[in-house]
Order: structure tokens, then sequence, then C-alpha cells
């Protein structure tokens, strides 16, 4: 028996069996919502799953490939050179001297994702040409070697490509550059690749030196900035105008965060709503080589006299730094920890982790939700762990359930409720 559904109604089904969550989002993401937002390489997998799905729809009918062909060109990912040159061939047409022009459906492409494996690069000359076929580009997202693409002379790196495409009037509605790579340029100018641009969010790691050239720029929607601390130098000192910000990632060692952050944060720090920082930060090593020099603890304090607005703390940790925390927490509603993977291999964390958010707690009026924020394994804690978890959990019920505090897990369920 055929059934006979209108045009939207398919579309509705076809865009729910393919959805990924967070993957079109152009607004900084709430760590804190329920559920948590997917991270970028969640994203990624969930994409490259959702393709395959998308791919057999098309192949139907010519009725649902019509109808789900925009779909199947919404996020584009990258993974090797002959995926470039597949999907150069796809976006663009011949006419009839065989000269290639635009095709209609690179304007249905809102993001693009590059992900390359160790040593894999790209020809420069097709990436800024598959650019040129999609005037609707949204978010950019990479995960590659810094010097990826290739040209005549010699290897660039994907900011220097996205520099060119902006010197080209291309990007005009980019809103996320996400950009993560391997450590291994010094100097890169990454301001001709965001100047002007409608970025609201924008992330590049590893820190580039060059990054701050002493310009002024324009950052005109700019809500959420994780970028090195040369950067953050001319974003404090008006250099970059940023009246937009509201969430801020601070990373980089202790030292060279605090010369730049000490004493200056109040310069933005009025406008921030959440606040970001990681472990390089609070690193014990440092504060024990450099004993006379100021420690995290003066960071904290100098977060909570700057930032009189901050709703949201994230520490991305060691958990043997949290103990940093007890004293100085920032008066905050919010408190996110996320840890390495490798952390959770230990044996003492999970106790540790009680024992800081005990203090936590206790020296707090302000906090009412602490969330471990990222996906380790349920399993493989009650695997490795399943002593130490029942007795965290247990723990945690009976600190929290007397004081109005939420003790949430990466899901936004109460910790101590998970079977």
């Amino acid at each position: 028996m055929q059934v006979f559904l209108p045009d939207d109604v398919w579309l509705n089904i076809f865009d729910w069996i393919s959805f990924v969550p967070n993957a079109f989002d152009t607004r900084a993401p709430d760590v804190f919502s329920y559920p948590g937002p997917w991270s970028q390489e969640q994203i990624q997998e969930g994409i490259r799953e959702s393709l395959c799905t998308k791919r057999r729809i098309v192949l139907v009918s010519r009725t649902w490939n019509n109808l789900a062909t925009p779909l199947l060109y919404r996020a584009i990912p990258i993974v090797r050179k002959t995926t470039l040159e597949r999907i150069l061939r796809t976006l663009s047409t011949s006419d009839e001297n065989g000269v290639n022009t635009e095709s209609w459906k690179g304007r249905w492409t809102m993001r693009l994702d590059i992900v390359l494996k160790r040593g894999g690069q790209l020809p420069a000359d097709d990436f800024i040409a598959l650019l040129r076929l999609l005037p609707n580009i949204r978010i950019i997202v990479a995960r590659t070697d810094f010097f990826a693409f290739t040209q005549s002379n010699g290897s660039v790196s994907l900011i220097d490509l996205l520099g060119v495409a902006r010197q080209s009037t291309l990007l005009g509605s980019l809103h996320v550059l996400d950009i993560r790579s391997v450590r291994g340029a010094d100097r890169i100018d990454a301001l001709d690749a965001i100047d002007g641009l409608s970025l609201r969010i924008v992330r590049i790691y590893p820190p580039v030196l060059s990054l701050w050239l002493g310009r002024r720029i324009t950052l005109p929607e700019i809500e959420l900035l994780d970028a090195p601390p040369q950067l953050l130098k001319s974003v404090f000192s008006g250099e970059i105008p940023v009246g937009t910000l509201r969430h801020l990632c601070i990373k980089d060692d202790f030292d060279a965060v605090w010369k730049i952050v000490g004493g200056h944060l109040s310069g933005v720090g009025g406008q921030l709503m959440s606040l970001e920082i990681d472990d390089g930060c609070l690193d014990n090593s440092v504060v024990i080589r450099h004993i006379s020099r100021p420690t995290p603890k003066a960071l904290f304090r100098e977060v909570a006299h700057s930032c009189p607005n901050l709703d949201s703390l994230i520490i991305n940790s060691k958990w043997r730094s949290l103990s940093y925390l007890g004293d100085d927490l920032p008066p905050v509603r919010r408190l996110g920890l996320r840890f390495h993977q490798k952390d959770a291999d230990g044996k003492n964390w999970l106790k540790h982790l009680c024992s800081v958010l005990s203090i936590c707690v206790s020296i707090s009026d302000s906090l009412q939700v602490i969330r471990i924020i990222g996906r380790p394994s349920y399993a493989d804690l009650r695997y490795h762990h399943s002593g130490s978890l029942k007795v965290m959990q247990n723990f945690s019920k009976a600190i929290f359930l007397g004081s109005g505090v939420r003790f949430e897990d990466w899901t936004g369920r109460l910790f101590h409720d998970v079977a």
C-alpha cells in the first residue's frame, strides 16, 4: 500500500531522521543546557552517520531525491583529497565550452568540516574554489595539521586561506570559525582571516604567536572568543572592540595568561556572562617553579573582582588543580568541570572531586549548579572504579540534597540518581 503525504510532511520526516544536535547552531552554546550541547567532535561523527542516511533517502525515488537533496548538501565533511575533488565536481557544472560554472547546489551548504588524518593535505587552490561555490556558508570547523594545504610555493594553513577568501569578499555569511590544529606554527597572521566578518564564535588552537600585530580590527557580532592570550591583550586594551562579547575562554600557561589578564580583565569583565579557564593556567608545576609570582588563586580573585555579572565558570582541569577552587571560587551561579580522560583513570580523582566540591558548596552562597562537562563513560567508571563511583554518588547525595545545589552529570541528570 502506497502512502501519499504532503511534501512538507516528508521534509519533516527526513529532517528528523537525519538530525544532528547543535550541528547548525551559530550562537554561543550554553554548556549547562538540558541536555548538554554536543562537542564538535561528536557533531562531526553525527554528520558522517547522518550523511549515510541521507544518501539512502535520495536514492529511493525521484520525488524523495528532489525533496531530500537540499538536506544532503547542508553539511559537507572533507576527510581526504579525493573527497574535495569529488565535491568540487558535484558542485560545479560545465557550459557548452567545458568551462566550470557555479552550481545551485552549493547554496544549500551551511556547514563545512575539514577532518584530515595526521599528515593529510589538500590543494589550496581547490579549497578556495570550493569556498567560492558556498555563498551561504555559516560554519567552518577544522581538525587538521596546521599546514594542511599545499600550493606551488609550499604548504599553507587554513588561516592563510581564509584570509585570502575574506579579501575576495567570500565568507560574508560566516558566523562560526572553529580551528583545532596540531601545534607547529609561529608566524601566521590570523587577523586578515577574521577582520570585519560577522563571526559570533571564534575558536583557534593552538596559540598562534602573531595573532595580534598591533592592528585594529572589528568583530561586530562576536559572542564567544576562544583564542590565544596575544589576541586577548588587544581585546582587553580596547584595540579590538567586542561590545557583544559574552563568553570568554582563557588558555595557555599561567605566566602567559597572568601577564595579560592580571589587572586588565576589567576592560571586558563587566559584560561577561561565562568564563572558561584551561588547566594550563592552574598547573601546580608552574606555581612551584615560580613560587614568588602570583598563584592561580590570584587569577580567581581577579575574576571575582572584574566580572561582577559572571554567571558561569567552566574549569578544564586536571583533578589535582581543583584544590585552588576551595577558598577563592568566584561568586557564580553555575560551575562546570571538564576533566581530561586520562585523569578519569586515576585511582583517587572521584574522592578528591567530592572533597573539593563539598568545600565549594560550603563557602558559596550563590552556587546553584555544578556539572561535570564532557562524556566520560559510566561503563568505564563502573568497570575501573565501581567502588569509588558508588562512594561518590552516596557522598554527593549527602552533601548536595540539603544544600540546594544540583550536582549534575554531563546530561543534566542528578549524579547520585544515575543507576
